[in-house]
C-alpha cells in the first residue's frame, strides 16, 4: 500500500500495545513472505496478527527499547482483537460487578416500552406516544366542545322558537275556547228559553186533552143515531163501535145514514156535470156517459184521545187509544173533514172520486186505451176512470205525480189527482 503510513509497534511500561515513531519509508505489497534481511518492517496480511519486525538498532534506540519479532508477537498474543461493529472501552469490568449481575434473575429487570399506544398491552408507553395521544384527545374534547357550544345554541334557537309557536298555539286555543264558551252560553241560553217554551206548550196540550177526557162523558154512550162512533185501542189491536154505530153491522145497517148511504157511483162529464147515478137508465161504465166516480157527501168529525203516550225522540204525543166520531151536520167540537175543504179555504158539499184506478184516453185517436200502451201524450191525452181498462203504469212512460197531473187537468181544470185528505176520508 504505496503512500500509507507504517508505524513503529512497542510495548509500554503497563504492558499495553503502544504507537511509536512513524516510519517515513513507502510499504509495497509482495505475494511472497520476506525476510527481516530484505525489509526493515512488514506486516503478513493474510494472518493480521502477525507482525514480523527485525532488530532494529541505531544510534537513537536504547537497549532496552530493542524489540524482536518473536518479542513482539509474544506481546500481539496478548491482545483483544476487535469485533466488527463493536469498540474497546476504557472501563473496566470487574470481578464485584460481574457478582451483582450474575445474582440478578434472567428478565428481572427488563422493561419494554411500547411505541404506540395498546388495548391489549401491559407495558409502559413512551412519552411522546402518551403526549400525543393526551393533545389528540384534548384537540377531540375542544372540538366536542365547539360542537355542543353551536348544538346547544341551535337548540336554544329551537326551543325559543317553539316556546314562541306554542305560545302562539295556547293564544288561538284561548280564543277558541272562550268562543265556545261564549257560544256555549248562547246555546245554553236559547235552550232553556226553548225548554221553558216547550213546558208552557205542554202545559197548554195537557190542559186541553184534560179538558178533552172530561168531557169524554159527553159522548160515551152517545145517543143520537146520527153520530156514528168507533174507539181504537191501537195497543191490543182491538175496535168497538158506539154511539149511532153500537150494534150495527158492517153494509146495509149503516145505509141509513146519509154519510154512507148517500154514497153512490155515477157518470160525471168532463165540466163536473153528473149525467146520470148508478141504477139510472143511462147509467154505464164505459165511459161513452162520463167518468164513471163515486159521490161522497161532506161530514164532520171529532177525536177524543183516550191514551196518550209521549214521543221520547221528539215532541207530541201517540195516540194509543180514542174514540173516533162523524157526524152529517156540524156539532159542538167537530170540525169538517178537510176533503171537502178546497183551495183558499172553501168548503164543498161532496167530493168525486174515481171509482176505478186511473187508466188513458188517447185523444189523438179518440179512444180508451184499454191494454196499458205506454203511449201517453202528457199535453194533450186525459186521465179516465172506467171498467174494464187496465190501470196506467210508468213502465216505459214518465208517468209520474206531475205528469198525472197534468192528463187529469187535461179533463178539466177542476179534475186532480187523488189528496191525502180524500184518502183519510175514504
Amino acid at each position: 500500500m504505496t503512500g500509507e503510513k507504517v508505524y513503529n509497534v512497542g510495548v509500554n511500561n503497563e504492558g499495553q500495545l503502544a504507537v511509536k515513531v512513524p516510519w517515513e519509508n513507502e510499504v509495497e505489497i509482495s505475494e511472497t513472505e520476506p525476510t527481516d534481511s530484505e525489509v526493515e518492517l512488514w506486516v503478513d496480511l493474510s494472518e493480521t496478527t502477525t507482525i514480523h519486525i527485525p532488530t532494529i538498532k541505531d544510534d537513537t534506540t536504547s537497549e532496552e527499547e530493542l524489540w524482536s519479532s518473536s518479542k513482539v508477537s509474544e506481546e500481539l498474543d496478548k491482545k483483544v482483537d476487535k469485533v466488527s461493529g463493536k469498540q474497546l472501552s476504557t472501563n473496566d469490568y470487574t470481578t464485584a460487578e460481574k457478582t451483582k449481575l450474575s445474582g440478578i434473575a434472567e428478565g428481572a429487570t427488563r422493561v419494554i416500552i411500547d411505541s404506540a399506544l395498546s388495548e391489549t398491552s401491559t407495558n409502559p408507553v413512551e412519552n411522546r406516544v402518551i403526549n400525543s395521544a393526551i393533545s389528540s384527545l384534548n384537540t377531540s374534547i375542544s372540538n366536542e366542545v365547539s360542537r355542543a357550544t353551536t348544538a346547544e345554541g341551535s337548540l336554544q334557537t329551537n326551543i325559543n322558537n317553539e316556546a314562541t309557536r306554542a305560545q302562539g298555539i295556547e293564544s288561538g286555543l284561548q280564543t277558541s275556547i272562550d268562543e265556545e264558551v261564549a257560544r256555549a252560553k248562547g246555546v245554553e241560553t236559547t235552550l232553556e228559553t226553548s225548554i221553558s217554551n216547550e213546558v208552557s206548550r205542554a202545559t197548554e196540550v195537557e190542559s186541553a186533552l184534560q179538558a178533552d177526557l172530561e168531557s169524554l162523558k159527553n159522548y160515551t154512550g152517545y145517543e143520537s143515531t146520527e153520530v156514528l162512533g168507533v174507539q181504537i185501542d191501537y195497543a191490543n189491536k182491538t175496535s168497538t163501535r158506539l154511539a149511532g154505530a153500537a150494534n150495527l153491522t158492517a153494509g146495509a145497517d149503516f145505509n141509513q145514514f146519509s154519510i154512507y148511504g148517500g154514497r153512490k157511483r155515477c157518470n160525471v162529464a168532463d165540466d163536473g156535470a153528473i149525467n146520470a147515478y148508478y141504477g139510472d137508465s143511462t147509467y154505464v161504465e164505459d165511459g161513452s156517459n162520463g167518468q164513471v166516480m163515486v159521490y161522497q157527501p161532506k161530514f164532520y168529525y171529532k177525536v177524543v184521545p183516550l191514551k196518550l203516550e209521549k214521543i221520547s225522540d221528539g215532541q207530541g204525543y201517540h195516540i194509543r187509544k180514542a174514540n173516533y166520531y162523524i157526524s152529517a151536520a156540524p156539532r159542538n167540537g167537530f170540525r169538517l173533514h178537510p176533503a171537502f175543504i178546497g183551495p183558499d179555504n172553501v168548503e164543498y158539499d161532496n167530493y168525486l172520486t174515481g171509482a176505478y184506478e186511473a187508466s188513458l184516453y188517447d185523444t189523438s185517436e179518440s179512444t180508451y186505451i184499454l191494454d196499458d200502451a205506454q203511449v201517453a201524450d202528457f199535453a194533450a191525452d186525459k186521465i179516465c176512470s172506467i171498467a174494464n181498462a187496465k190501470p196506467m203504469s210508468g213502465l216505459t212512460q214518465n208517468l209520474n205525480r206531475a205528469n198525472c197531473d197534468k192528463l187529469a187537468t187535461n179533463r178539466g181544470s177542476n179534475w186532480h189527482n187523488t189528496t191525502l185528505a180524500i184518502e183519510s176520508a175514504e
